[in-house]
């Protein structure tokens, strides 16, 4: 889906075409302002609108209407006015609880397909108001409570009309033990065509009988519980049959699968359009339902993965339960399209490596519990660069990372000899450890290469910096930063930019550093 602009993205190139002049030097000679052309002037309004919050509205207040500020618009003149209340097509995108309003918006938009969020709120009036115009619906997302939903397919049911622009349904209840169940009485009642490529259910039930639905072209099951017990054969086969998947988001241990995987010998399934793939896994005692998935489904044109576990593992496996996963992830990363990793992040809770030139990135994120048992945080960081290993990413530009997990002979051995990377990010404690792979020790042979040979910015995040008077340990800090930068620029490998993020900085510090460093920048 093609990106919204933003107002503030725009404004540099909206002011670059504009004269430098003084206010009040040029007079409006031509035209008063309420005579731009129609079509401009609702350019500039669908513009204001797409600024705003767009479909589906995922993370918006309950309390807070999406187009408060941007009804103003109309309220500005009586020519403004005119120009968009006559544009159905400027209030297409529904978001209401209340009857009138909805009554309002839905004359505005007259025949014009349109975008309807049904909120927790909305009142039973409303609701029918929207669905009475069900065969205009484009994208429809119901976050309602089960008994809810089942009136709302009734409704749709006793209306009796097809939905033959439904583009995109989300379907959102309060938990997979919900009592309504997503089903092919749903699918009859309102009739979708093959228009239909989005699908999303969350917190409810799901009759699995209703796939495969062959033109979805994204699919998203989180918190889905299924009505009858599925074997991983019919899973399997569910997902075969949706050959223009390109967006694919599930929850393992909600679906509760038995006999997966089917057999030793079992096909492999095919998805070659599939660009995105979203993985959570929350119960599980094993994570042998991912695992086998990622290794037995051709992906080839993956370039988007992401990995989200979140249990404590128990048994033989407690001491290394990441193995397999990473094993899985990595097999996904050879046989997917994901190109050159450019930028790597390794974070208490995550690692994350990603493309600047295609978007394409893997993320796998992991339960800060697992740190409490036998396992280490720095165990931990060890297994995951085993197999997020920079051999794996010789074209590294940006680092994020936290040293505190890692000894200074690791950091140089993961990092250290990387020819193109230019930026790294220390967030929170480890700054010491940084600071001793960075620095150029003058008692070393002439041949030994410098560590980080092309570092040009490096970025630290929540340090505390304080003028330096006396033994403290921010003191030492310091003096170490600065002597460690003055090596690599008396080394002819100067650092070019130091970024200071959420530190406590005082004025004497940086000055000291600005002596060193031609770009120093403060940032909150």
């Amino acid at each position: 889906m093609e990106e919204t602009p933003h107002l503030e993205d725009a404004q540099p190139e909206v002011e670059g075409g504009l004269p430098d002049v003084s206010t009040g030097s040029l007079l409006n000679t031509s035209a008063p302002i309420f005579k731009l052309p129609d079509e401009i002037l609702l350019k500039i309004f669908m513009l204001v609108r797409d600024a705003g919050v767009d479909f589906p509205f995922e993370d918006l207040p309950i309390d807070e209407p999406p187009f408060e500020k941007f009804h103003r618009i109309a309220w500005i003149c009586q020519h403004w006015r005119n120009v968009a209340v006559g544009a159905p097509l400027l209030w297409t995108r529904l978001y209401s609880s209340l009857h009138d309003y909805s009554l309002l918006m839905l004359g505005r938009t007259r025949s014009a397909p349109i975008d309807v969020h049904i909120p927790w709120e909305a009142s039973d009036a409303a609701v029918s108001v929207f669905l009475e115009h069900v065969e205009r619906i484009k994208r429809l997302k119901c976050h309602l409570t089960p008994s809810r939903l089942r009136d709302m397919e009734a409704s749709l049911a006793r209306f009796g009309r097809n939905a033959p622009t439904l583009e995109e349904l989300h379907l959102n209840s309060s938990n997979s033990n919900s009592s309504y169940a997503f089903s092919s009485t749903l699918l009859a009642a309102i009739r979708p065509t093959n228009l239909l490529r989005t699908l999303k259910l969350s917190g409810i039930a799901i009759d699995w009988q209703v796939f495969p639905l062959p033109h979805l072209s994204c699919l998203s099951l989180f918190n889905v519980r299924i009505t009858t017990a599925i074997s991983g054969k019919e899973f399997a086969s569910a997902l075969q049959g949706m050959p223009r998947l390109e967006e694919l988001s599930i929850r393992f241990d909600s679906l509760r699968l038995h006999q997966y995987p089917s057999s030793p010998h079992a096909n492999t399934v095919h998805l070659p359009r599939l660009t995105k793939l979203v993985i959570w896994d929350h119960e599980s005692p094993s994570l042998v339902h991912p695992h086998y998935f990622l290794t037995h489904t051709a992906l080839p044109a993956l370039q988007q993965l992401y990995i989200h576990v979140q249990w404590m593992p128990r048994g033989p496996d407690y001491y290394n339960p990441y193995t397999p996963i990473l094993h899985a992830t990595r097999i996904a990363i050879a046989r997917g399209n994901f190109g050159t990793f450019q930028n790597l992040q390794l974070f208490w809770d995550h690692v994350l490596v990603s493309s600047s030139a295609n978007g394409a990135y893997v993320e796998l994120r992991y339960p800060v519990g697992v740190l409490s048992g036998k396992l280490s945080r720095s165990e931990l960081t060890s297994i995951i660069l085993s197999y997020f290993t920079p051999v794996d990413c010789p074209y590294l530009v940006e680092l994020a990372l936290m040293p505190g997990d890692l000894t200074k002979d690791e950091l140089l051995r993961h990092f250290g000899h990387l020819p193109h990377l230019k930026n790294i990010e220390v967030c929170s404690s480890g700054l010491d450890t940084f600071l001793d792979s960075l620095q150029v020790l003058d008692d070393s042979p002439p041949e030994t290469p410098l560590p980080f040979p092309n570092l040009e910015c490096i970025h630290l995040f929540g340090h505390d910096f304080r003028e330096p008077v006396g033994p403290a340990p921010e003191s030492l800090l310091v003096d170490d930063l600065v002597r460690c930068l003055k090596e690599r620029r008396e080394h002819g490998a100067a650092i070019k930019k130091l970024i200071l993020r959420g530190c406590i900085c005082v004025k004497n510090v940086v000055e000291r550093l600005e002596d060193i460093v031609p770009d120093v920048q403060l940032r909150p």
